[in-house]
Protein backbone atom coordinates (compact mmCIF):
# COMPACT_ATOMS: atom_id res chain seq x y z
CA UNK A 1 0.00 0.00 0.00
CA UNK A 2 1.38 3.40 -0.95
CA UNK A 3 1.83 6.23 1.52
CA UNK A 4 1.31 9.84 0.54
CA UNK A 5 4.17 12.17 1.36
CA UNK A 6 3.75 15.90 1.62
CA UNK A 7 7.01 17.86 1.87
CA UNK A 8 7.16 19.80 5.13
CA UNK A 9 4.43 17.72 6.80
CA UNK A 10 5.18 17.26 10.48
CA UNK A 11 3.50 14.49 12.50
CA UNK A 12 4.02 14.39 16.26
CA UNK A 13 2.24 11.55 18.04
CA UNK A 14 2.50 12.92 21.58
CA UNK A 15 3.30 16.56 22.11
CA UNK A 16 2.24 19.28 24.50
CA UNK A 17 0.05 21.94 22.95
CA UNK A 18 -1.51 25.12 24.31
CA UNK A 19 -5.15 25.68 23.34
CA UNK A 20 -6.40 29.25 23.73
CA UNK A 21 -10.06 29.65 24.77
CA UNK A 22 -11.08 33.32 24.74
CA UNK A 23 -14.38 35.23 25.14
CA UNK A 24 -15.56 37.68 22.45
CA UNK A 25 -16.11 40.35 25.17
CA UNK A 26 -14.79 40.78 28.70
CA UNK A 27 -16.47 38.47 31.19
CA UNK A 28 -15.67 36.09 34.05
CA UNK A 29 -13.06 33.31 34.06
CA UNK A 30 -14.40 30.39 36.12
CA UNK A 31 -11.19 28.37 36.59
CA UNK A 32 -7.78 29.00 38.14
CA UNK A 33 -4.26 28.20 36.98
CA UNK A 34 -3.28 24.52 37.43
CA UNK A 35 -6.94 23.37 37.52
CA UNK A 36 -7.69 20.20 35.56
CA UNK A 37 -10.51 20.55 33.02
CA UNK A 38 -12.60 18.27 30.83
CA UNK A 39 -13.76 19.18 27.28
CA UNK A 40 -17.35 20.01 28.26
CA UNK A 41 -16.41 22.08 31.34
CA UNK A 42 -17.25 25.79 31.11
CA UNK A 43 -14.09 27.87 31.65
CA UNK A 44 -15.39 31.41 30.97
CA UNK A 45 -18.71 33.21 30.69
CA UNK A 46 -20.01 36.61 29.52
CA UNK A 47 -23.16 38.28 28.18
CA UNK A 48 -23.47 39.87 24.75
CA UNK A 49 -25.65 42.97 24.66
CA UNK A 50 -29.16 42.23 23.41
CA UNK A 51 -30.52 43.39 20.07
CA UNK A 52 -31.64 46.99 19.75
CA UNK A 53 -35.01 48.12 18.47
CA UNK A 54 -35.86 51.75 17.72
CA UNK A 55 -39.38 53.13 18.25
CA UNK A 56 -40.23 56.57 16.85
CA UNK A 57 -42.51 57.63 19.70
CA UNK A 58 -42.82 61.27 18.57
CA UNK A 59 -44.07 60.17 15.15
CA UNK A 60 -46.48 57.56 16.55
CA UNK A 61 -48.00 60.04 19.02
CA UNK A 62 -47.91 62.91 16.53
CA UNK A 63 -45.97 65.22 18.87
CA UNK A 64 -42.79 67.28 18.57
CA UNK A 65 -39.60 65.43 19.57
CA UNK A 66 -38.84 68.05 22.25
CA UNK A 67 -42.04 67.04 24.08
CA UNK A 68 -41.14 63.33 24.28
CA UNK A 69 -39.90 63.42 27.90
CA UNK A 70 -43.27 64.76 29.06
CA UNK A 71 -45.21 61.78 27.64
CA UNK A 72 -42.78 58.98 28.50
CA UNK A 73 -44.10 56.59 31.17
CA UNK A 74 -40.82 54.64 31.36
CA UNK A 75 -37.48 56.18 32.21
CA UNK A 76 -33.99 55.23 31.04
CA UNK A 77 -32.69 51.82 32.22
CA UNK A 78 -36.18 50.74 33.31
CA UNK A 79 -37.50 47.27 32.42
CA UNK A 80 -40.50 47.04 30.12
CA UNK A 81 -42.59 43.99 29.25
CA UNK A 82 -44.19 43.40 25.87
CA UNK A 83 -47.47 45.32 25.58
CA UNK A 84 -46.70 47.67 28.48
CA UNK A 85 -47.24 51.40 27.87
CA UNK A 86 -44.04 53.26 26.93
CA UNK A 87 -45.57 56.69 26.36
CA UNK A 88 -49.03 58.25 26.53
CA UNK A 89 -50.38 61.69 25.66
CA UNK A 90 -52.59 63.43 28.24
CA UNK A 91 -55.42 63.76 25.70
CA UNK A 92 -58.21 66.30 25.79
CA UNK A 93 -60.03 66.43 29.15
CA UNK A 94 -58.63 62.99 29.91
CA UNK A 95 -60.13 61.52 26.73
CA UNK A 96 -58.71 60.82 23.27
CA UNK A 97 -55.40 59.63 24.68
CA UNK A 98 -52.79 58.18 22.33
CA UNK A 99 -50.32 55.59 23.57
CA UNK A 100 -47.33 53.58 22.41
CA UNK A 101 -46.75 50.08 23.79
CA UNK A 102 -43.53 48.09 23.91
CA UNK A 103 -43.22 45.62 21.01
CA UNK A 104 -40.83 43.35 22.99
CA UNK A 105 -39.63 42.53 26.52
CA UNK A 106 -36.75 44.95 26.92
CA UNK A 107 -35.01 47.74 28.78
CA UNK A 108 -35.69 51.35 27.82
CA UNK A 109 -32.09 52.32 27.07
CA UNK A 110 -32.42 55.94 25.94
CA UNK A 111 -34.85 58.56 24.75
CA UNK A 112 -33.90 61.35 22.32
CA UNK A 113 -35.65 64.71 22.43
CA UNK A 114 -33.95 65.60 19.14
CA UNK A 115 -35.25 62.74 16.97
CA UNK A 116 -38.18 61.51 19.07
CA UNK A 117 -36.73 57.98 19.03
CA UNK A 118 -36.68 55.59 21.97
CA UNK A 119 -34.00 52.87 22.02
CA UNK A 120 -35.19 49.52 23.40
CA UNK A 121 -32.66 46.76 24.14
CA UNK A 122 -33.58 43.09 24.43
CA UNK A 123 -32.22 40.88 27.23
CA UNK A 124 -28.48 40.09 27.11
CA UNK A 125 -27.41 36.90 25.33
CA UNK A 126 -25.33 34.55 27.53
CA UNK A 127 -22.09 33.18 26.03
CA UNK A 128 -20.14 30.34 27.62
CA UNK A 129 -16.77 29.02 26.46
CA UNK A 130 -16.01 25.37 27.19
CA UNK A 131 -12.53 23.89 27.60
CA UNK A 132 -12.78 21.98 24.26
CA UNK A 133 -9.92 19.67 25.33
CA UNK A 134 -8.90 17.75 28.45
CA UNK A 135 -5.93 19.27 30.16
CA UNK A 136 -4.56 21.65 32.74
CA UNK A 137 -5.02 25.41 32.90
CA UNK A 138 -1.57 26.78 32.10
CA UNK A 139 -2.45 30.47 32.21
CA UNK A 140 -5.54 32.62 32.77
CA UNK A 141 -6.22 35.85 30.93
CA UNK A 142 -8.15 38.01 33.43
CA UNK A 143 -11.76 38.64 32.29
CA UNK A 144 -11.02 37.09 28.85
CA UNK A 145 -10.11 33.40 28.85
CA UNK A 146 -7.51 30.71 29.43
CA UNK A 147 -4.67 28.71 27.88
CA UNK A 148 -5.08 24.97 28.34
CA UNK A 149 -2.07 22.65 28.16
CA UNK A 150 -2.74 19.14 26.90
CA UNK A 151 -0.99 16.20 25.27
CA UNK A 152 -2.21 15.54 21.74
CA UNK A 153 -1.26 14.36 18.27
CA UNK A 154 -0.08 17.26 16.12
CA UNK A 155 -0.23 17.06 12.35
Amino acid sequence: MAHAYTPGLKVLHETKILKERRLPLKGVVLVKENDTVEPSQIVARTHLPGNVQMVNVANLLNIDPVDINEVMKKKNDESVTKGEILAETPGLFGMFKSKVTAPIDCICESCSDVTGQVVLREAPIPVEIDAYVSGRIKKTIPEEGVYIETVAAFI
